[in-house]
């Protein structure tokens, strides 16, 4: 008789097997990258142009730029598309597929296989020019060549050389009512004449190179008529939020380092930017997760609109730097806030719509950051931005959300910049006439002891003796600020007092005030010789250091 164990042991035995035999039998699926790879090879294999199947082809393309956003493909993906460009030229639903994968595909493929970039832009360019009453060919194409040029400067220089900045202003000028085209373009065109992000701000020809061709490119789109369509888009779509956010991007791109623009044109774009900020494109909400909403917070503003838009006004002010001095040391930046810009921003309204975002939105992080870098660029080293950010009580905002979200370190540092523009002032050293109040010495205290806990958890040297700086320029010993101790004659001690009315006595040749009895007279005799006693040990234990550091 058969040991029962046994069998059970042979029956467990046999199922494994079973399962390792079909697991060798199963083909191996292949990654991602290499199934659209075949995918796109299959749908090109059958036959001829005029025998494929066009709606596998068209399922093959998006199904490469949905696998081709997350990862990087084979160059092949990239020739495989180009054959589409050849063999299907005339077909506007699958040239507008191979368009939108191409655009997909540019951070993770394109930017790699340099020795392709010529033939996609052509196909794209040439797709777009033949292709002008097709509305979803023109959306999709500019969408790649604006994706393409925020790949590489590389690139960039290839759509400029191919005419892709001329494309893309006529065919946004060609169908006006077209949002998402309008959309795309003026995005596109954000990408094309925008100082490219990441460049270095420090003494390299390379960065002066790519400063020089984005001005040139700037000053092409503006003959074109670049500025024309990108107000008119926004004015024909005034109701959609993402059109919106659009052309604030594009308006920051154009006015950035641009010396060709003259204060009406700038004017115009900035007063734009503030239209769009206090537009409501929302219905108001009064009730918000069962919990009345606060009256401030009451409006049907979009949150990223504003955010945008303070982000593009800051952008706005930008010009290049003309002290001899600029890039050789990272206190001496290429790039600064021009003070004729900043005044016309002012006048325009952007100081105004970002303090009001301050208020409200005061629980989007996203706005109140957007907010900071917006307001750091407008009133660096411009005395009238900083007393109208002020006025306004955009500072108190600013303060008041630090101390709401003290633990998000990025959040916090983008604030503190901020508040170290304004306590610098004009002269980017000490802002005199805001220091000299209570409440700009109150944050200017609070800014040294954030700035000191951020320095001290890196452990950074050059942060720690940047804090104690601040500290040393925005907060000077009591007896240098005299004319804000002067103004709080209410906080004075009675001591204070007292020695204000005998000194107040003896001047007017008059009798002093009575002094206190015996005993009161022998306790301030004691206290005078204790600090006595402790001034003459501090200055000895101060000549040893001296000594010791000498030595």
């Amino acid at each position: 008789m058969a040991d029962p164990a046994n069998a059970k042991m042979v029956a467990m035995l046999e199922k494994a097997e079973k399962r390792i035999a079909k697991k060798r039998n199963e083909e191996i699926e292949d990654p991602p990258r290499i199934k659209a790879q075949k995918t796109m090879a299959n749908a090109l294999r059958s036959g001829s142009a005029a025998e494929r199947n066009l709606k596998e082809l068209s399922e093959a393309i998006l199904y490469l730029a949905e696998i081709g956003q997350k990862e990087e493909l084979p160059p092949e993906c990239l020739r495989n598309l180009a054959v589409v460009f050849r063999d299907h030229f005339t077909n506007t639903n699958v040239i507008a597929n191979a368009m939108y994968a191409l655009g997909a595909v540019a951070h993770t493929t394109m930017k790699v296989h340099t020795d392709l970039w010529n033939v996609m832009v052509k196909c794209v360019i040439a797709a777009l020019r033949c292709h002008q009453d097709d509305q979803l060919v023109l959306s999709n194409g500019v969408y790649a060549l604006g994706s393409m040029c925020t790949t590489s400067i590389g690139l960039r220089e290839r759509v400029v050389e191919w005419k892709g900045v001329e494309t893309i202003v006529y065919s946004m000028a060609l169908h006006e009512e077209d949002h998402i085209l309008q959309s795309n373009g003026c995005l596109a065109l954000a990408r094309i004449c925008g100082v490219p992000k990441g460049i270095p701000n420090e003494d390299s020809e390379f960065s002066l190179g790519i400063l020089q061709a984005t001005q040139e490119i700037q000053k092409q789109a503006l003959e074109l008529g670049a500025m024309e369509v990108i107000l008119l888009a926004e004015q024909k779509h005034s109701d959609d939020p993402v059109l919106s956010r659009a052309c604030c991007e594009a308006a920051a791109a154009i006015t950035t380092c641009n010396i060709l623009l003259n204060d009406e044109e700038f004017e115009k774009l900035a007063e734009m930017i503030a239209r769009v900020m206090a537009k409501e494109y929302h219905e108001i909400e009064t009730v918000r997760n069962k919990q009345p909403v606060p009256p401030e917070e009451q409006h049907g503003l979009d949150e990223f609109v504003v955010a945008y838009g303070s982000r593009a006004l800051g952008q706005m002010c930008l010009v290049r730097s003309t002290d001899k001095a600029a890039g050789t040391h990272p206190r001496f930046p290429l790039v600064v806030s021009g003070a004729s810009k900043q005044k016309t921003l002012a006048k325009a309204g952007g100081i105004h719509r970002m303090c009001e975002a301050l208020v409200r939105f005061p629980r989007k992080k996203v706005v109140l950051s957007s907010v900071a870098v917006g307001l750091a660029q407008a009133w660096s080293r411009h005395e009238e931005n900083q007393r109208l950010a002020v006025k306004l009580k955009g500072v108190e905002q600013m303060v008041a959300s630090m101390h709401k979200w003290q633990e998000d370190e990025p959040f916090v540092h983008t604030m503190l910049h901020a508040l170290k523009v304004l306590l610098q002032g004009s002269e980017g050293e000490r802002n005199h006439w805001y220091l000299d109040t209570l409440r700009g010495r109150d944050t200017a205290k609070f800014v040294v002891k954030t700035a000191t806990a951020e320095a001290n958890d890196a452990g950074n040297a050059e942060m720690i003796a940047e804090a104690q700086e601040m500290a040393r320029q925005w907060l000077p010993e009591r007896k240098h600020q005299g004319p804000v101790e002067e103004k709080k004659e209410e906080g004075l001690s009675p001591r204070t007092t007292l020695a204000k009315a005998v000194k107040a006595a003896e001047e007017a040749g008059g009798a002093a005030p009575p002094q206190h009895d015996a005993a009161s007279a022998q306790r301030r005799q004691a206290v005078e010789a204790q600090r006595q006693e402790r001034t003459l040990n501090r200055s000895k234990s101060q000549a040893k250091i001296k000594r010791l550091s000498f030595s």
